[in-house]
């Protein structure tokens, strides 16, 4: 009777463990890749909560070469406002907590939140 107390219990551990399986090395590396993407400035106002996810913020995102349409697509689907096209840089508003799925994009070079430039 005992042993097979054990047993029912060993497996019911088994069983609840299957359902929390932590994140592989290679989810883990993936996602320290697209964080790459991210300016460090801007990474580090989001990681210390100083901008809200729903916040829209103005960025430079910069492909891999000239945007086609089909991943201009991908990034309105995203809920990027994309503005101006100029070769392999855009201009785009988006919110917060888009910003990290914008950067899982392969075509993705890197993403820097925007700033205002003065002439001399």
């Amino acid at each position: 009777m005992r042993k097979m107390i054990v047993l029912i219990f060993v497996l019911v551990l088994g069983c609840t463990a299957v359902g929390n399986t932590p994140i592989s090395n290679v989810d883990m590396e993936n996602n320290r890749a697209d964080q790459r993407k991210i300016d460090s400035r801007l990474l580090a106002q989001i990681n210390q909560s100083d901008l809200k996810a729903g916040e829209t913020l103005s960025v430079l995102i910069r492909t891999q070469c000239p945007i086609q349409s089909n991943q201009q697509a991908q990034l309105e689907k995203a809920g990027v406002m994309v503005g101006t096209v100029v070769g392999d840089i855009l201009t785009a508003t988006l919110q917060v907590s888009a910003i990290f799925e914008v950067a899982k994009f392969e075509f993705i070079v890197y993403i820097e939140k925007a700033r205002k430039v003065q002439l001399r």
